[in-house]
């Protein structure tokens, strides 16, 4: 992936993984364009950074999503990367839940998969472009009981396997599909979560690094090693995930 001169669209960019990435593509002589629900933290960002744009917008409201869209098309014609930083890892998340209590229909169903609607929206646009690519963050969730550390490979599964399908759908287009697997935990999983010991910054940089050497997946800090422990045994990763809150 080249990682200077594109126009990249970043979801979720208002602080954490998000911020972080936008700090690194900004200094790396790219034109942003970052959304999210929180207008006071666009604010802030756009006050550290006067040149980029900002649009205030939650992924899982189907008309925020359109209108984002709508956007795209008219007034940033030459977006060529999308970060899926907001809602993809969400969205599965939900998923198994609305699906364990039989709660995945209507309007539920719809905005769950408005994330999913925002990635083929944009498809069309960035495809027209050159160096197209999009990027997929999954994060981590909240420690409880129904969301151990199962749970959590499940869902983190669920976002590498989408990405492997969405890559090879892609390939005609010869659109490029990267996802990011950070740590357990870091800024945003603080309070009662897990301690990852290592940066957001130093989670982008690492993605940048990997992409643009054309590496797919960035399995960062102890994202790699608590996959290997909970391949082992489960109980054990389990036990570790407890003792680190």
């Amino acid at each position: 992936m080249h990682i200077s001169g594109n126009t990249i669209l970043i979801t979720g960019g208002g602080s954490g993984i998000g911020l972080a990435l936008v700090r690194e593509l900004y200094y790396e002589g790219n034109n942003l364009i970052l959304t999210g629900r929180n207008e006071k933290a666009l604010l802030s960002v756009k006050k550290e950074f006067p040149n980029i744009s900002t649009f205030q917008c939650d992924i899982f409201n189907p008309a925020d999503v359109d209108n984002l869209l709508d956007t795209c098309r008219k007034a940033f014609k030459t977006i060529n990367i999308f970060i899926a930083n907001a809602g993809i890892q969400s969205m599965y998340a939900q998923q198994q839940n609305n699906l364990k209590t039989r709660n995945f229909q209507g309007d539920e169903n719809l905005k769950m998969t408005s994330p999913i609607r925002l990635i083929y929206g944009l498809i069309p646009l960035i495809s027209k472009n050159k160096n197209p690519a999009i990027v997929l963050v999954s994060h981590g969730q909240k420690l409880t009981e129904e969301n151990s550390p199962k749970a959590y490979r499940e869902t983190e599964r669920s976002v590498k396997n989408f990405s492997c399908w969405l890559r090879n759908q892609l390939i005609n287009l010869h659109i490029e599909v990267f996802s990011i697997i950070p740590p357990l935990s870091d800024t945003q999983l603080h309070n009662g979560l897990l301690d990852s010991g290592i940066s957001e910054e130093a989670i982008a940089k690492r993605f940048l690094l990997d992409a643009a050497k054309g590496r797919y997946e960035s399995n960062i800090g102890k994202s790699l090693i608590f996959r290997v422990i909970n391949f082992i045994s489960p109980t054990i990763s389990k036990f570790l995930w407890r003792a680190r809150k």
